[in-house]
């Protein structure tokens, strides 16, 4: 009994922790106010539930797993569905690196390490995002590509579960493939190398049926839907463009991007890691060492192509964490008294809450200042709008009016971005079809016009958001702190 408790005792101090980050940095109805991202999410999310088709009613640019996923929490309850579900995903990423751990290292180190590292996974706003949803299956691919490099084998259901994973992450973003791609590279060059032409065989037979499966099941279920061709233009050929562009909202230098990742601690105790590992690499096993090598490059790899884009935003990172779990674990596991490293980890631990904490109280206020002008608009909305009345969102990120308000998009795009993250003229064009009730917007805002055919880069010119639609067929009902909203006359 005491032994079984003992044993549980570690998955649930870590359920704990899980509750708690998800508390901190996942809407729920404690806070009661969607983040920016969340809130388009959970939109999408609602919609599926009414019968709507992503991409061929909903404009976004993220994979569809993604809008299932939050279909999902939305139909167990808005809001708070997705906070246990992001609970969950949470606490089993932090129990699968803890048994990852603990096959390096005693139990206590092993915890202590993975609550260090999930203490510094940069959130940004919620738990719920692209990043995290990615997280658990690229952890649990290198943790079967560790399995490989010590058995030179796997289980069929091995393969067929890393074909799956490929196939996931390239639904939620293809960013999230690099990581996956460099170690599955490996295993193939590794098993070529060997001439071991059984494992090839179930590496391309159970490998290619864990990703071709799902893969079709998903286009037939576009295709079925009529939104296979608005799936491509959203996800396949706007992501190549939004890519390319350097006028996107958080572009900068390539070097202050790469200044930008490179700051942040968890990357400063990475490289640290990185430095010890090769100091001691003869303390290794040569096995353990092929791994390390492995980690180490496609650490590198991801993270160029991560500054590359120069997007600055810090919870790209997030994809590094499963790799920077293994680094941590190979740093710890040379120091030879157990007690010294317990405590260096307590004291980081110590450290990153304070901060963390400190960081996120001040992030809350700001956003619950921000959220009651966002009430107040909304409240606007519903008192000028019948249920089953819909309006247009000319404002960045702002969907989650349409939540509060619980009134529909008049167009397929519920918000609209100056920053080039849509197709204005496509915008435009469906303006000059309709004429919404009710519009929101902002003074003096700008909006970019690219070119017709998406993969150019060039610009063609910028013009007022209230050009999208005639000004004088409308009057203004509210205007304060830079919203305007107009009602149709």
């Amino acid at each position: 009994m005491c032994n079984s408790l003992k044993k549980c005792s570690a998955y649930i101090l870590l359920l704990v922790v899980s509750f708690l980050i998800c508390l901190v940095f996942s809407q729920n109805p404690i806070h009661n106010y969607y983040f920016a991202d969340d809130a388009y999410y959970e939109y999408v999310g609602k919609l599926i539930n009414q019968g709507f088709v992503p991409y061929r009613d909903i404009w976004d640019h993220k994979g569809p797993i993604v809008y299932w996923w939050y279909a999902i929490g939305y139909k167990i309850y808005p809001m708070t569905g997705m906070y246990f579900l992001e609970v969950l995903n949470l606490f089993l990423s932090m129990s699968l690196s803890y048994n990852i751990a603990k096959r390096y290292l005693n139990n206590i180190c092993s915890l202590l390490i993975v609550i260090v590292l999930f203490l510094n996974i940069p959130y940004k706003d919620s738990v719920g995002n692209t990043e995290m949803l990615s997280l658990l299956p690229i952890l649990y691919l290198i943790h079967l590509v560790d399995i490989y490099i010590n058995k030179l084998y796997l289980k069929k259901i091995d393969y067929i579960s890393i074909g799956l994973i490929i196939s996931i992450l390239f639904f939620i973003k293809p960013l999230y493939l690099v990581s996956p791609c460099v170690l599955c590279l490996y295993i193939l060059s590794a098993t070529i190398k060997n001439k071991d032409i059984k494992e090839l065989k179930k590496l391309f037979l159970y490998g290619g049926m864990g990703f071709v499966v799902p893969t079709i099941i998903i286009l037939m279920w576009l295709t079925v839907n009529h939104a296979i061709m608005d799936f491509y233009t959203s996800y396949i050929e706007f992501n190549i463009a939004y890519t390319l562009k350097n006028n996107t909202e958080g572009r900068g230098s390539l070097w202050g991007t790469f200044y930008f990742f490179v700051k942040q601690p968890i990357i400063i105790l990475s490289t640290l890691s990185i430095v010890y590992i090769l100091i001691n690499k003869k303390k290794h096993e040569v096995k353990c060492n092929k791994f390390i090598y492995l980690l180490i490059i496609t650490f590198i790899i991801t993270f160029v192509l991560l500054v590359l884009p120069k997007n600055m935003y810090f919870h790209y990172l997030i994809i590094l964490f499963p790799i920077i779990l293994y680094l941590l674990i190979f740093a710890t596991k040379n120091v030879k008294s157990n007690t010294v490293l317990i405590v260096i980890l307590e004291t980081l631990i110590i450290m990153f809450s304070h901060t963390l904490y400190s960081s996120v109280a001040k992030h809350h206020e700001k956003e619950l200042a921000k959220d009651k002008k966002y009430r107040e608009i909304a409240s606007v909305i519903s008192q000028e709008l019948e249920s089953n009345e819909t309006f247009a969102s000319l404002i960045s990120d702002m969907t989650k009016l349409h939540l509060y308000s619980n009134r529909h998009s008049a167009t397929k795009y519920p918000f609209l971005t100056i920053y080039n993250r849509i197709y204005p003229e496509k915008v435009k064009e469906e303006f000059s079809k309709i004429k919404p009730k009710i519009i929101v917007t902002l003074e003096d805002d700008e909006i970019t016009l690219v070119s017709k055919k998406p993969l150019k880069i060039n610009i063609e010119k910028k013009i007022r958001l209230s050009e999208l639609f005639n000004v004088n067929d409308y009057n203004v009902i509210y205007r304060k702190n830079s919203y305007i909203i107009y009602k149709l006359k």
